[in-house]
């Protein structure tokens, strides 16, 4: 039959004329006019309602402005940010903060975010203080509103909140009442009317910025007192139920009639009627100063100067770390007028990785830090990624007129998307505040990604200094290549050396004098993993580093540091005291969004500040990291061994040793007979944890050793050993300098020769040191320094401060056991707890003052409470113990054997455990069928989730292949080759990559084992197309990795393969399937293998003198940059008149891209000689797309050929090879997928043939009208027929006639004719004039419409 392809409809809606289709893929764009935003259509048009741009979705009025603040669609209302993104996740409107879902949707009533749970009235305004929701009182902190459990302290009294949040046994005042959907049914209510009051008002509004306040209108003359009203309510309730007294808990006397004066002087604005809205903003501010003076005067039973914040498990005790969320990279390090300034990277809605901002402490001592408000938010131009900052003594950017000394500048990455493709530029912001404000400069981006000499998306991470020798300022950017701009004025920028041979990321560039010879030389710090010696210097007309040699040296030997940045001032080396001192950020990007399910509401820690210096070794010029000397502020008494004997047959000397935040300093003489010497630290003799550092003395490495250290963040990348070569002293001795901290730690060898940094997870009661010798004895000298905090928060004495808890909330099933380790802080008080929990679901099995061990009895949950031995703290979780047998819900797979935690819970199996669980069944699949395992993997709750396939036995690790995917959308698909000696397993990776992130955690897996080959999909997305030696046969099962994850919908089927060799509908069609392709659902997978190149030429002839032929594929090269493994692809591309099935020896011409954007148009062809010989028409590079996607055009007229990559033209060229052949599909070192294939012609019938000489023909479409919805008329239930189709409408409610006021959703049904079809059309492609939405799947013809509310 013919295979005939329905062009892409555009649906116009029409009330005298009919507007003509537009062809697919146009373009709609921004069109700035005045100081508003339009955006316009394809028929040029300004769009009104909705649009989603790139991903992101805009709202447009109805005179076509761009809407920014408050919108409110049929009773929904959103948020639109300056740049008039719709925001999700917290919104902060005047002081109120409201929170909007994925959808854009603002939520009321219970809020889940992150774990988290708050509460919004109806008005969608966060709710604090204490309240009743359904009868149950919560009590929601008074500065974040997240609801407390435990015991919490109100006005001096404490309570006891369960796990679910209400109060236990106590009757609680509160201050307001709801029902769950967040309408107040009683109390003092404020405001219940939704966050905009009179929204149409501002249907014509001029303003392009984020709203204030609870109007949106245009009338500025309304003052808004709602904000005040409810700080003076709140204010006043906790006057009333304050006690003034001397008792703990009690506010200090006098107290009260301080915060009463304040309370009046706000209400006494409020009843002035002159107050402006400046009176109001100002008097909120008072108030708000004056309730946190009040607060602080509650009488403490610890020093007033002691602060019980930052004393989470896991929290570092003296390195920096982020008070709550996400931080990265350190970025913008300056110091300035006394101050030393740390940015960083920060995502403050989660404790893993998102949109980025610059977060910003500050330091005058460069050890104890303020964390200050966020410096630089996202923008219209993108989000905020790393950078550098300098002073501007001089002025030379013109921000700082009059002020001496000048100012502080920002430069930073944008990131942003572009077409679909990932984009990156630099820009400015400056601050003439010590860096409390921020002026982003308004001629930003001072490069555009289009400016890069090197046209490589990778374009970010600059650092900029000022060189004395050149007079300028210069910037070195990476990301990928290395490259130096220069500028006069930090504003205008011209390209310097473009040095591609050295590909890193954050780098950093500084002059160092070698010892002190009077010697300088240049480093090039790549991103702080590794470095280089050489020179700054002008090499032909261009400043460039120039290297000594080809050594490329580590900079730190453990896997925590990374993205090192040095100050930068106007003194030498950046500071005052002309050191080069250096912070990294403590973490690795194998793990880091995993740690968050481990420290929970904060991710984000910073190496210790370590002093550079270059000095001459044996070896050559070296450079050594040495902690500053500040450190050495926090030391306390230390103990002392001198002369001291280490030997494998004596006690450990320093066993009366203990703790979780100290400093060594030893030196070793070994004799000849020892072969190693270290100290083992945070040991926990019960758990089996411990942290080696160790020196071998035949091998001379140190080593740094956290494969017993507690919790994992990876299954394969975490408990591991890091080593680096390290001589001994000239001496003889082995200097090893040592820091502990709660999470981590750095090991300094030889005066900073080595250094490894690593993060630990143990338990907090894992507190134990040995120091050994193996084989033989060995004589040292050893420092042990207790150090202070640096967050002034230490405690002491008898009293118990708070319990620690080595688990958070646990899921078990019936007849488990499992272990808690218990701690008390301060050490010095009594250890040991007493338990409170429901004794028909647990039981105690034993226990001591570490630890104690449960069994689970019977099905349901319980908090299970936690009380020190004074009384006086305690520690809630919750257990919910559930059935383990999942046959009520899973039919397919039977009697499985599980490690970790397995149980049924809310029609789901769930599987819950730290590192790998493994849930697996006794089905194998069948020779000579394919077998397919699917299930949909929640990980709302956990990390990783994963399908087992072809297992060897029970324990997955002894032999299989695991298919998974993470919240994140990271997936992987690897091997378990089998157990080593010691009984670890050997992983070998075939494929990994990223895929959309799903918004409801939710990832549906789909995997396919045939005869040794594997496919997996993701969200219906192919991600993986392999064949594979390792396993052809094995067992089925479930795999969770860092938390619970839930599965549903698991079933396993057996089919016969299909013999399909070409896609019904696809432009290109195979009547017998080459060897490198196959047909998988609607795509052609193509693979040659790794380093080869992979073929399919189809069976179609073309003669392009008889006419256009348009030929469109969306291509995808599965995996990511690991172009190493055997089943990621790397260059996907189209064969183009193809003489002959054999490339090379028939010749062709090959149009391609690789996964980095780079392109060619090549080809084999005749030399006149009967040899074959590789001819290029055009190389170029496009911007790297998301995803690996590319969408290829090719478009052939006799000897013309024009070739599009992602709508992109990238080459129009002429060849005098070909004019007849046949078109096909090449990929390159491994599989890529294709799909949505589309041969369009205008040449003579029958001039596409396939071997049978069937023709194939592409026709267009017509248009399809539409009425719009009036009142009074009679709804249209058809569309006029054409030759390809028919279609229908079927309206919301099935109205006789169109009613007044009423919204009406209108599906439109096409249904192709014989020999047409709809594959192809994008999702969400149809426009429809004058709607308020329009959606459609990829490749149906269903398309839903929403108009807006007729008159």
């Amino acid at each position: 039959m013919k295979k005939l392809k329905l062009k892409l409809l555009a649906i116009t809606v029409a009330t005298t004329t009919i507007a003509t289709l537009p062809s697919l893929r146009v373009s709609a764009a921004w069109q700035e006019s005045g100081r508003n935003w339009y955006y316009i259509g394809d028929s040029g048009e300004r769009k009104t309602g909705w649009i989603n741009d790139n991903g992101t979705w805009y709202y447009m009025q109805q005179s076509g402005e761009m809407k920014t603040g408050w919108v409110n669609d049929s009773g929904i209302w959103y948020y639109m940010q300056q740049s008039g993104a719709m925001k999700t996740g917290w919104v902060n409107d005047n002081g109120t903060w409201y929170y909007m879902q994925p959808s854009g949707a603002m939520k009321t009533g219970w809020i889940n975010d992150n774990g988290t749970w708050y509460f919004a009235a109806t008005s969608g305004a966060m709710q604090t203080g204490v309240v009743k929701v359904d009868g149950k009182i919560y009590c929601l902190d008074i500065a974040t509103g997240a609801m407390q459990v435990g015991n919490t302290t109100i006005n001096g009294k404490t309570y006891v909140f369960a796990q679910t949040g209400e109060v236990v046994g106590t009757e609680l005042l509160p201050t307001k009442i709801f029902d769950s959907n967040g309408n107040e049914v009683s109390g003092n209510s404020t405001n219940n009317n939704p966050p905009v009051a009179n929204e149409q008002n501002n249907l014509n509004s001029n303003s392009n910025g984020s709203s204030s306040g609870h109007n949106h209108n245009s009338d500025s003359s309304k003052v808004n007192k709602v904000s005040l009203i409810n700080a003076i309510t709140a204010s006043k309730l906790k006057y009333e139920a304050a006690v003034e007294g001397t008792e703990v808990g009690q506010y200090k006397v006098g107290s009260k009639s301080t915060f009463k004066i304040a309370i009046d002087a706000a209400q006494a604005v409020v009843d002035n009627t002159g107050s402006t809205q400046k009176d109001i903003d100002s008097a909120v501010t008072e108030l708000a100063a004056a309730r946190t003076i009040f607060d602080n005067s509650i009488n403490k039973d610890v020093e007033p100067s002691t602060s019980t914040n930052y004393l989470e498990d896991y929290r570092e005790q003296y390195h920096y770390s982020v008070a709550k969320a996400w931080a990265n990279d350190p970025n913008g390090m300056v110091y300035f007028n006394g101050e030393y300034h740390l940015f960083y990277q920060y995502y403050p809605d989660a404790s893993v990785w998102g949109p980025m901002h610059w977060g910003h402490a500050v330091s005058k001592d460069l050890i104890h830090w303020q964390e200050l408000p966020i410096a630089l938010y996202p923008d219209e131009g993108g989000t905020i990624f790393s950078g550098s900052a300098v002073v501007d003594k001089d002025n030379t950017t013109g921000f700082f007129d009059g002020i001496e000394g000048g100012g502080l500048v920002a430069i930073y990455t944008q990131d942003y998307m572009d077409n679909g493709a990932e984009r990156q530029k630099q820009s400015i912001a400056y601050s003439k505040d010590n860096g409390r404000t921020w002026i982003k400069y308004e001629g930003n981006p001072v490069i555009a990604a289009e400016s890069d000499p090197l046209n490589n998306s990778a374009f970010r991470d600059p650092k900029v200094f000022y060189n004395e020798e050149a007079g300028k300022w210069f910037m070195v950017a990476a990301g990928g290549p290395l490259r130096f701009f220069s500028s006069d004025n930090l504003k205008d920028w011209h390209p310097e050396g473009m040095q591609d041979e050295i590909q890193t990321e954050c780098p950093d560039v500084y002059k160092l004098e070698v010892g002190d010879t009077g010697t300088y030389k240049w480093v090039l710090s790549e991103g702080g993993r590794y470095y280089r010696v050489g020179d700054f210097k002008e090499v032909d007309g261009v400043w460039k580093f120039v290297t000594d040699n080809d050594e490329h040296l580590p900079m730190n030997f453990a896997k925590d540091s990374y993205a090192a940045q040095t100050y930068y001032g106007t003194g030498k080396n950046g500071t005052p005291d002309g050191r080069r001192i250096m912070i990294n950020w403590m973490n690795n990007w194998d793990y880091c969004n995993n740690v968050a399910p481990i420290t929970k509401t904060f991710n984000g820690s910073f190496d210790l500040q370590t002093e550079l210096k270059l000095v001459n070794t044996d070896a050559g010029i070296r450079l050594i990291q040495q902690p500053i000397d500040e450190y050495k502020t926090l030391r306390k008494s230390p103990t002392t061994f001198d002369n001291v004997t280490i030997s494998p047959d004596q006690p450990n000397i320093m066993s009366n040793l203990s703790g979780s935040q100290y400093e060594i300093v030893a030196e070793f003489t070994p004799d000849a007979s020892t072969t190693e010497v270290g100290f083992k630290l945070r040991v926990g003799k019960s758990a089996d944890q411990e942290t080696i550092v160790k020196y071998n003395t035949q091998t001379e490495d140190v080593t740094l050793d956290r494969s017993k250290s507690g919790k994992s963040p990876s299954a394969d990348k975490f408990l591991q050993a890091y080593s680096q070569k390290m001589g001994k002293t000239s001496d003889g001795k082995i200097q090893l300098h040592i820091f502990v901290d709660a999470a981590s730690v750095e090991v300094y060898g030889n005066n900073g020769e080595v250094t490894g940094s690593a993060q630990i997870f143990p338990n907090r009661s894992s507190n134990g040191i040995e120091v050994y010798s193996v084989g033989g004895t060995s004589t040292a000298k050893i420092q042990y320094y207790p150090l202070s905090s640096i967050w002034n928060n230490e405690v002491a004495g008898k009293d118990s401060a708070l319990v620690s808890l080595s688990e958070g909330d646990l899921g078990k099933k019936v007849g488990d056991e499992f272990t808690i380790y218990t701690a008390t802080v301060p050490e010095t008080a009594e250890q040991g707890v007493t338990w409170t929990f429901d004794s028909n679901i647990l039981e105690i099995v034993n226990q001591d003052d570490e630890k104690t061990t449960f069994k689970t009895k019977g099905v349901g949950n319980t908090n299970l409470t936690a009380t020190s031995k004074d009384q006086k703290t305690s520690k809630t979780i919750n257990v919910s113990v559930y059935d383990s047998n999942p046959s009520s819900i899973i039919k397919d797979l039977t009697n499985f054997e599980t490690t970790g935690d397995w149980y049924v819970k809310d029609n789901s199996y769930t599987g819950n455990s730290s590192g790998d669980g493994f849930a697996v069944a006794q089905e194998t699949n069948i020779s000579g069928k394919v077998s397919t395992l699917k299930a949909d993997a929640d990980v709302s709750d956990g990390n990783t989730a994963g399908l087992v396939l072809l297992s060897k036995s029970a324990n997955p690790k002894e032999g299989s292949i695991i298919a998974n995917i993470n919240k994140n959308g990271e997936y992987r698909v690897f091997v378990f080759t089998g157990l080593d000696a010691n009984g670890n397993p050997q992983v070998s990776d075939l494929n990994s990559g990223i895929v959309p992130k799903a918004d409801d955690s939710i990832y549906k897996l789909k995997a396919e084992v045939s005869d040794g080959h594997i496919k997996y999909w993701i969200n219906n997305e192919l991600v993986c197309d392999t064949k594979q030696s390792y396993y052809e046969t094995g067992i089925f099962g479930l795999n969770v990795y860092g938390g619970a994850t839930s599965f549903k919908n698991v079933n396993l089927s057996n089919d016969a393969p299909s013999t399909e060799t070409s896609i019904s509908g696809s432009g290109l069609t195979f009547d017998n399937t080459p060897e490198d392709l196959h047909v998988s659902d609607d795509s052609y997978v193509v693979d040659g293998g790794k380093n080869n190149n992979g073929f399919a030429i189809s069976d179609q002839n073309i003669d392009t003198s008889q006419g256009t032929y348009t030929l469109d594929v969306d291509s995808k090269m599965l995996g990511d940059w690991h172009n190493t493994r055997p089943a990621n692809g790397d260059v996907a591309g189209v064969v183009l008149l193809a003489q002959g099935d054999n490339y090379f020896g028939d010749g062709g011409i090959i149009a391609n891209v690789g996964k980095w954007g780079h392109y060619r148009l090549f080809g084999q062809v005749p030399d006149g000689t009967g040899v074959m010989k590789e001819v290029t028409f055009a190389e170029g590079d496009v911007p790297e797309a998301q995803y690996n996607r590319y969408y290829l055009k090719i478009e052939l007229n006799g000897n013309h050929i024009i070739y599009w990559i992602n709508s992109k033209k990238v080459c129009d060229i002429t060849q005098n090879y070909y004019t007849t052949g046949k078109f096909g599909l090449n990929v390159w070192n491994g599989a890529s997928e294709f799909r949505n294939i589309t041969l369009t012609s205008d040449a003579t019938a029958g001039s596409i043939t396939d071997t049978t000489g069937a023709a194939v023909t592409v026709t267009t479409g017509a248009a399809i009208t539409v009425a719009t919805p009036v009142t009074g008329e009679t709804p249209v239930s058809t569309i006029d027929e054409t030759d390809q189709y028919t279609a229908t409408i079927v309206w919301s409610e099935n109205p006789a006639i169109f009613e007044p006021n009423k919204v009406y959703t209108a599906t439109i049904t096409i249904t192709p004719k014989a020999g047409y079809t709809l594959m192809g059309v994008p999702k969400d492609f149809f426009t429809v004039e004058g709607t308020t939405s329009v959606t459609n799947d990829a490749d149906s013809g269903v398309i839903t419409v929403v108009f807006p509310e007729t008159n």
